[in-house]
């Protein structure tokens, strides 16, 4: 192509992007290229919902602007259209969820034109954004310089991009295009390859801005989901084998992606046993063997253990630890890691009124390949060897565990001034540590000085100083702080200021979660809010609060605060308690947790736990005591009391043994129940995307594709079931997860006898079909029959609903295991038989799970808390 209309065409596809199309279109509006010479080209992939109109609507007005419109393919396919049609020199594209800075065109345009022998393709700065804002580049985007890198030259090879940050050639029929299947993840990837390799350079502009919006549950996320395995390792053997000398730069982007992987475990084909397993791997260790160590153990940016993880996968696991003068790690005679320290992390530095509650861990790469290490603590003279063992940091910047990590937690007293450091002794060698510092820790790297609940904490490169403070020193130091941020960040020391005002009060907190409605928290509120003791108590609305206001007498209504708004910021600050049913940060925190460090010294609170169900899935990195700010635990079964003592780090005296609020409310008399089958499957994070704060984005036509989706339908329209259901005189109801409410439309119900749920309470059923919800635990302690279902278990085995273990296996459940039509009517059968009662020997199981039936939960909560 000799001659070109336009200077650069700008190719956005979209699919039902209603929420996020506006703000990209605007960006494009307000791009300062001459829009003469701009072409925008609109890919409409088949969207069901409005973003169409909003595409129309914007291609109506700007002459620039032109549509296409496909049936639904994927982004790859989508692309592609885009290029076939661009007429301008230059190719550029942009998502949906994304924006450019105004210079953002122009200014790659400019670079391309003087530059344009030296490259076929100029990346320019991606910049991470969330619903708080704008986040840190990685090492791709950060303190790089406008210039033509030589993917060659040493250092380099980590700079070739793999997102849609890029510009390229349009030539024409020889234009490279995007692998259109759908279940590619690596097509940016594979793009940029193929784009660089004839120069083996890349260009790249400091002063254009692409703003890419983070979708936790976008295509790309769930294409990375290891049911996938034989897509993606097939892509890089392709890859790879296209080459006749694989260049650094692409082994580079191979390490990223499997690195990527571990962290979110996308890398191993769970769902695959046996001996296929160990091919599959094998695999892996294959591409690994071409790839230099020097690649993966100084890839920028990515967690340490990941890095060595990979190591020993690609040596598997042929490594030895050395501890002689320093920390080695080696392979035949090769260091592979050396370090004179071991580090140590503060995950808790908590001030209470008996002294500081530390948590923390210790860990090296050295640690799976050498004897178990000493951890001492030195209290000037005295030296007490801590009590260590493995705990949720074995999960290191992953969800695979990919290291051997030594968790401690202690109790100091600080009766006087105190000093105290760390040393970790392996064999007979002594080490230091180097201290970093967790989220929960006021600790960091603007923060060596806090007080708090009485007591002076100072941190040093490698020790600690405690002493006591009394109520005007705890002030002097909040006046001091606040001078450090007058002129630094005037909206935090707003926040300050008015904390350093107010008058302390004992404010308790009660949260439930965004979208569940009322929980554990309402059922605890409601309890304590008629206590005389001194405390002013507010539930915390997540959304409405008009939509709630009926749960709640006219006394109560005068204490709902809504979440994150200023009254709730300022009230946070100050609260003596937090009492939440959901622990994730975005169900209680009213910072994001970019901000919330600013503030943290402020908070001396505790915070209670109340769960929302029985944890049975095995979340350690997510839900162990190290990882988490809470005082106390709500418990309700001995199965509890060993799981988190012993596999989420937790003290037992941190575990409320009560019971959930809500089985207060629970009627156990089973005479009260109908004929009634309550069918309740949990919703599937790979079926539908986050839109973070904004809700769920469904996807009806992946949805109906689904084996989640096809058994679920088979069964409730299943003449075995309707015989089952006639015969016996039952009825069975189809609760949907409110996450998946979209999709209610897409389900057909022709039996009379099988109907939506109504609003039944869960004491209303006499049997309980679901998966590995955590709603199970309520049938367990109604002792009602309980079937598990699960038509799409291959995919829960390979992760794609986030995890992909139980620590209550299904074989060791409460009721039979199913996957199919067929043997979920078996086993309904079985039960219609028994009268409808749990057969043997999950009655007996389920009568002895939960510490007792006693209504009295709630008073043993707030005996607790108080206390």
């Amino acid at each position: 192509m000799s001659s070109f209309e336009k200077i650069i065409s700008l190719i956005i596809p979209f699919y039902n992007s209603e929420e996020t199309l506006q703000k990209c279109l605007d960006s494009v509006a307000a791009q300062t290229v001459d829009k003469e010479k701009l072409e925008v080209i609109l890919v409409n992939d088949g969207s069901t919902d409005g973003s169409e109109e909003i595409a129309k609507k914007f291609a109506s007005e700007k002459t620039f602007a032109t549509i296409i419109t496909r049936s639904h393919g994927g982004s790859g396919a989508a692309r592609n259209s885009g290029i076939t049609a661009a007429r301008g020199k230059y190719i550029a594209f942009l998502d949906a969820d994304d924006s450019l800075s105004a210079d953002a065109m122009k200014n790659t345009v400019n670079f391309f034109k003087e530059n344009e022998e030296r490259t076929d393709i100029v990346a320019y700065k991606m910049i991470p954004y969330t619903k708080s804002g704008r986040k840190k580049c990685d090492f791709k985007n950060e303190k790089r310089t406008t210039e033509i890198y030589d993917l060659n030259v040493e250092g380099n090879e980590f700079f070739c991009p793999n997102g849609m940050n890029i510009v390229v050639k349009n030539i024409g029929d020889e234009n490279v295009l995007f692998d259109s299947s759908e279940d590619c993840d690596l097509k940016a990837t594979e793009y940029c390859i193929q784009c660089a390799r004839d120069k083996m350079t890349v260009g790249y502009v400091d002063s254009a801005e692409y703003r890419k919006f983070n979708n936790p549950s976008g295509e790309s996320k769930a294409l990375k989901c290891s049911v996938y395995f034989d897509r993606f390792i097939g892509k890089w053997e392709e890859i790879f084998s296209s080459f006749d000398s694989v260049p650094d730069f692409v082994k580079s982007l191979f390490v990223e992606d499997v690195l990527n992987r571990i962290s979110g475990d996308y890398l191993l084909p769970y769902h695959i046993e046996g001996d296929a397993y160990r091919e599959e791997i094998r695999r892996i260790e294959k591409l690994l063997e071409s790839v230099g160590d020097e690649i993966i153990i100084n890839f920028p940016d990515a967690p340490l253990m990941n890095r060595y993880y990979l190591v020993s996968m690609k040596y598997k696991g042929d490594l030895d630890a050395v501890t002689d003068g320093s920390l080695k790690l080696v392979h035949e005679d090769k260091v592979l890691y050396e370090a004179d320290s071991v580090k140590l992390v503060l995950t808790r530095f908590k001030a209470r009124k008996s002294g500081i509650e530390l948590c923390g861990y210790i860990s090296s790469p050295i640690f799976d390949y050498c004897e178990k290490p000493t951890l001492l603590l030195r209290e000037r003279s005295e030296i007490i060897p801590l009590e260590i063992r493995e705990c949720s940091f074995c999960y290191d910047g992953a969800k695979i565990k990919n290291n051997t990590a030594w968790g401690f937690r202690t109790v100091i007293e600080v009766d006087k001034r105190k000093s105290f450091s760390f040393t970790v002794e392996i064999g007979e060698r002594s080490y230091p540590v180097d201290f970093e510092c967790g989220e929960w820790v006021p600790f960091n790297k603007k923060r060596k000085f806090f007080v708090m609940t009485g007591i002076k904490c100072k941190m040093s490169d490698r020790c600690f100083v405690l002493e006591k403070a009394d109520k005007k020193a705890e002030k002097a130091y909040k006046k001091s702080e606040l001078k450090k941020y007058i002129l630094a960040n005037k909206k935090v020391f707003a926040v300050r200021f008015i904390n350093y005002l107010m008058p302390k009060k004992r404010i308790w907190l009660y949260h439930d979660c965004k979208g569940v409605g009322v929980d554990n928290a309402y059922y605890q509120f409601v309890h304590d809010f008629s206590i005389d003791d001194g405390v002013e108590r507010y539930y915390v609305v997540n959304g409405s609060v008009d939509a709630v206001k009926d749960k709640f007498t006219p006394e109560q209504q005068k204490n709902l605060i809504a979440f994150r708004s200023t009254k709730h910021k300022l009230m946070y600050l100050n609260a003596e308690k937090i009492i939440t049913a959901f622990i994730e940060k975005e169900n209680y925190l009213p910072y994001f947790s970019d901000i919330y460090p600013e503030y943290i010294d402020l908070f001396s609170g505790d915070v209670y736990y109340l769960q929302h169900g029985v944890l049975h899935a095995h979340l350690p990195w997510k839900y162990s005591y190290d990882r988490l700010d809470v005082t106390g635990e709500v418990i309700s079964t001995n199965y509890e009391v060993k799981n988190f003592t012993k596999n989420y780090f937790f003290p037992e005296e941190a575990l409320i043994k009560s019971k959930m609020p809500r089985y207060d409310y629970f009627d156990i008399d089973e005479t009260k129940a109908e004929n009634v089958i309550l069918f309740a499957p949990s919703w599937r994070k790979y079926l539908i995307s986050h839109k973070g704060e904004g809700g769920w984005m469904p996807d009806k036509d992946k949805f109906i594709q689904s084996e989640y989706y096809k058994k679920t339908q088979a069964f409730l329209n299943s003449d075995r079931l309707e015989e089952i259901l006639e015969k016996n005189g039952w009825t069975l109801e189809f609760k949907l997860h409110p996450i998946f409410a979209p999709y209610k439309e897409c389900f057909l119900l022709k039996s009379d006898r099988v109907k939506f749920a109504d609003g039944r309470a869960s004491d209303e059923y006499k049997i309980c079909i679901t998966d590995y919800s955590s709603f199970v635990f309520d049938f367990v302690y109604l002792n009602r029959a309980i079937i598990y279902f699960m038509p799409d278990f291959k995919e829960f085995k390979a992760g794609m609903n986030d995890y992909r273990e139980l620590d209550i296996p299904f074989e060791k459940g409460f009721g039979e295991f199913t996957q199919n039509e067929a043997e979920l009517c078996t086993a309904l059968q079985r039960i219609m038989e028994n009268s409808g009662e749990p057969i043997s020997p999950y009655k007996e199981k389920n009568a002895d799970f939960f510490f007792d039936k006693e209504k009295d939960a709630c008073d043993r909560i707030y005996k607790f808390i108080a206390e």
